[in-house]
């Protein structure tokens, strides 16, 4: 099995366990351990690891909770976003310079990309796609592009103002499954699909960040972790064991949550 295969399959293992602690009436968190850390977020790969997220810092720990290589710097101003998509190639984007960081797996950079070398962009978050490009949506164009490491644009949509009658300001992005899905808080979730052809418009509200897995949504709402079924359009929630979570990463019986300045991983 190629190395490619065998984080796929990986990945939807991981993520079909994530689906099944939906499905159980989970009423008691045992807390396992707990850590201090200040982060602002947290996101997690596709083979267990997960990242803390703070203003210039990424954190990266392993599925024992042990803490990792970190990657660091203070002059491309504060972290936006963060896509371990591939845990090969980590993205890190800096909106205020308008500047990526793409860094390897013991978290090494390989290369920082300037997105103002190749126009007068502005750009609130990026992602990683599957084909080793990266996906952008520029706000001045209301364009979805799809760029290779170089900058050099591989695809583009035409503008949402023609597509979709409106500009988007989007505050996360990711590619699943043969779509993008660009978050706008205000708007919701809008679908395209790899050729940049706008394809729908998810009418959810109010969350910044979000993942999808196989045919679910999901996001943290209310306090609550959120499940929807993109086909059935029906959501189920999963209460969380701190009330004050900032954010959670979920994976088979473990969650592990961020609040205030520590993390406490729970088992259930």
């Amino acid at each position: 099995m190629s190395k490619t295969n065998t984080y796929r399959f990986l990945a939807f293992a991981l993520f079909a366990l994530c689906l099944m602690s939906f499905e159980q009436d989970i009423s008691v968190f045992t807390l396992a351990k707990a850590f201090p850390f200040k982060a602002d977020k947290m996101v997690a790969d596709h083979i267990g690891n997960y990242y803390l997220v703070g203003d210039y810092k990424v954190q990266k720990v392993n599925r024992f909770d042990s803490l990792l290589q970190f990657h660091q710097r203070k002059n491309l101003g504060k972290i936006g976003r963060v896509d371990v998509s591939n845990p090969m190639k980590i993205l890190v984007y800096f909106p205020d310079f308008r500047s990526i960081d793409i860094l390897d797996n013991n978290m090494t950079e390989l290369r920082l990309l300037k997105l103002d070398e190749y126009g007068d962009m502005q750009v609130n978050a990026v992602c990683a796609s599957n084909t080793n490009g990266i996906w952008i949506y520029d706000e001045n164009t209301a364009i979805l592009k799809r760029i290779n490491d170089q900058g050099e644009i591989i695809k583009q949509s035409v503008s949402t103002r023609q597509s979709m009658n409106k500009v988007l300001h989007v505050s996360s992005m990711l590619e699943r499954n043969g779509y993008v899905y660009l978050c706008d808080e205000n708007e919701g979730i809008a679908v395209f699909d790899l050729f940049g052809s706008f394809s729908k418009l998810i009418p959810i509200k109010g969350i910044q960040s979000f993942n999808v897995v196989q045919d679910q949504l999901i996001f943290m709402q209310n306090k609550t972790l959120v499940n929807y079924n993109l086909q059935s359009l029906s959501a189920k929630e999963m209460q969380l064991p701190n009330p004050n979570a900032k954010d959670v990463c979920l994976f088979n019986n473990k969650l592990v949550s961020l609040a205030g300045d520590s993390v406490s991983i729970f088992n259930f």
